[in-house]
C-alpha cells in the first residue's frame, strides 16, 4: 500500500471539514477504545446490529502484518529512511504513539530535509498532547516544504489554543491562500479577526462560510457567532500587522 493512503488512514478522510480551533480539542480528548465487550442475548423482537468486529479484527492483523513486514525490510536496510516512516504511519494507527515517535526519530536522523517526517511526528505530538514539540516540527516541516498545507492547519490549531491569534491567523490566510476551496478554515480565520478586535473582518468570513460549507453544526456555529458579535461595540478597523512566523 501506498505512503499517501497510509496518511489519509491516519488522518481521516473527513479532517477538513472540521474547525480548525476544534480539530486538536478533539484528539487531545479522544478516548483510547475500550476492549471488546462480551455479546449481549440479542432481542429477537429487534433487528440484530451490525457486527463490525470481525472487519476491526481483520484490519489489525492486517496492519499487524504490514508492520511485521516493514520490519523485516528495516533489518535488511536499516538506513532506509522510507520504511521507518510508512511503519510509523502505522504504530500511530494502533495506537502505539512511542514506537512511532521512534521510528519517525530514526526516519529525521536519516533524511533530515523530509517535510513529511516532520509533519507525521508533529502529528503524534499533538494527539499525545504535546504542543511544544509538535509546534517545532510543524514549523520545521514548513520550514523544508513552505506548501506543506497539513503543517500549516495543525500550526494554526495550536497557535489558536496557545492565544497567539496573529500567527494563527497568518497560517489560516496563507493556508486559504494556498486552498481557496478549503471553506472551513474561514469559521476559524473569523474567530482569529474576532480576538483581534477586527469584527467586520470576522463576520465576513463567517458569512463567506456560511455561503460555501456543507457542515450544518458549523454553519449554525456561524450564525450563532454573527448574532452574538453583532451585539459587540464596533471595534477599531486598523489593520493588524502580518507577522511572518515562517
Amino acid at each position: 500500500m501506498k505512503l499517501v493512503l497510509y496518511i489519509l488512514i491516519l488522518l481521516g478522510a473527513t479532517l477538513l471539514g472540521f474547525d480548525l480551533a476544534k480539530e486538536v480539542k478533539k484528539i487531545e480528548q479522544e478516548p483510547i477504545p475500550e476492549p471488546t465487550q462480551p455479546v449481549q442475548p440479542q432481542d429477537p423482537t429487534t433487528d440484530a446490529p451490525e457486527d463490525h468486529s470481525h472487519a476491526h479484527a481483520d484490519a489489525l492483523k492486517a496492519i499487524q502484518q504490514q508492520v511485521e513486514d516493514l520490519s523485516r525490510k528495516i533489518g535488511q536496510s536499516p538506513e532506509e529512511s522510507d520504511n521507518y516512516l510508512k511503519r510509523a504511519v502505522l504504530y500511530a494507527q494502533i495506537r502505539q504513539p512511542e514506537k512511532a515517535l521512534s521510528d519517525l526519530n530514526k526516519a529525521a536522523e536519516l533524511t533530515p530535509d523530509n517535510a513529511e517526517i516532520y509533519y507525521q511526528r508533529g502529528y503524534i505530538q499533538i494527539a499525545s498532547a504535546h504542543a511544544p514539540q509538535a509546534l517545532a516540527d510543524f514549523s520545521k516541516a514548513l520550514e523544508i516544504n513552505p506548501a506543506h498545507t497539513q503543517a500549516r492547519l495543525y500550526r494554526a490549531i495550536i497557535h489558536y489554543r496557545q492565544e497567539n491569534f496573529q500567527f494563527a491567523l497568518d497560517d489560516c490566510l496563507d493556508l486559504l491562500k494556498h486552498e481557496p476551496t478549503f471553506y472551513d478554515a474561514h469559521l476559524t480565520t473569523s474567530r482569529c479577526y474576532f480576538e483581534l478586535n477586527h469584527k467586520a473582518k470576522a463576520i465576513e468570513h463567517l458569512e463567506t462560510y456560511i455561503a460555501h460549507s456543507k457542515n450544518p453544526e458549523g454553519i449554525r456555529e456561524a450564525r450563532r457567532l454573527i448574532e452574538l458579535w453583532n451585539q459587540k461595540p464596533a471595534e477599531n478597523e486598523t489593520p493588524t500587522p502580518s507577522t511572518n512566523n515562517e
